[in-house]
């Protein structure tokens, strides 16, 4: 991300964020940064309190290379973030733009952004599903998929799918099998003490995690999954038990932000108590706390 622009269509503001290092690049009320909200590029601006109430209560369009995903801040809705268009550049070089494929799976596709991308810059794609757990993803990857289609040009058909581990997953070509299959899951692992954490399904708990891992020679020929290092010890665990190997394609470290771990007291502190885990403590940046986030192949 070399630059994040907020427009307020209702006005004439304009807030632009050179170098960002997140897509909401704030730091304010992250509990042990020392820095102030004057040395945060959206608190900073004068302009703040109304980028905010639009962030918080309104529809929110995020532009990326001339497609257009509509989210709404809802807890059960989680919006493209820095590792989603990091993971979308290496699945581009992976070929997904430009190689042959006739039908994409997007596992926990939220708003369907990789879905929809795949689809809308591959010309070959002609079948794209969208599989969520909830209500409110599966409705916004539909809209998501109209409001783009004056790039894609119904190219290709989209087939909505509601719940994982149904057969809805399963059931949309003759083999039973995508060409390609791509998931961005949920990667906060429960820790013993924080089961309530568990009601955060659009942040924690790898369940999704384990089941395309279980699933993945079933899925498609090809499957692309990210995870986070500080869920290293559950994707090695899943990985063994299901007897896959992961192919590394590429990794970035990333402040890390996510609320619903870092308001819960203790949880950051035994996340970074077991070795198997990697966040880091960097008291003297303005994110004190660093992840490193991997995108890797299911080889089958």
């Amino acid at each position: 991300m070399s630059r994040i622009v907020f427009y307020l269509t209702r006005t004439s503001d304009v807030l632009p964020i050179d170098k960002p290092l997140l897509l909401w690049d704030c730091h304010c009320g992250i509990r042990e940064s020392k820095f102030s909200k004057e040395d945060c590029p959206i608190h900073s601006n004068p302009i703040h309190k109304e980028i905010i109430r639009a962030f918080g209560s309104g529809l929110v369009r995020i532009d990326w290379r001339g497609l257009s995903f509509y989210w709404k801040d809802k807890i059960d809705l989680w919006p493209p973030s820095a590792d989603t268009f990091f993971m979308v550049g290496l699945l581009e070089k992976q070929g997904l733009f430009s190689d042959k494929v006739n039908s994409v799976a997007d596992f926990g596709s939220g708003t369907g952004f990789f879905g929809i991308t795949i689809g809308s810059f591959n010309q070959s794609v002609k079948k794209v599903m969208l599989s969520d757990w909830l209500l409110t993803p599966y409705f916004f990857g539909i809209g998501n998929y109209f409001a783009n289609r004056r790039f894609h040009q119904d190219s290709f058909s989209l087939s909505p799918a509601l719940g994982l581990g149904t057969k809805a997953i399963f059931g949309h070509d003759a083999q039973g099998k995508y060409d390609v299959a791509v998931c961005n899951p949920p990667y906060l692992p429960i820790l013993d003490g924080f089961e309530d954490l568990a009601r955060e399904q659009t942040v924690a708990g790898t369940d999704l995690l384990d089941d395309v891992l279980a699933n993945s020679k079933k899925l498609a020929k090809r499957v692309y999954i990210n995870c986070s290092d500080i869920a290293y010890a559950e994707l090695e665990a899943s990985r063994l038990r299901h007897d896959v190997n992961l192919k590394p394609l590429g990794e970035k470290l990333v402040p890390f932000r996510v609320r619903p771990a870092l308001d819960r007291d203790g949880y950051v502190e035994a996340l970074m108590s077991d070795e198997r885990r990697s966040l880091a403590y960097c008291p003297d940046h303005r994110y004190p706390y660093w992840h490193t986030i991997r995108v890797y192949e299911i080889e089958n």
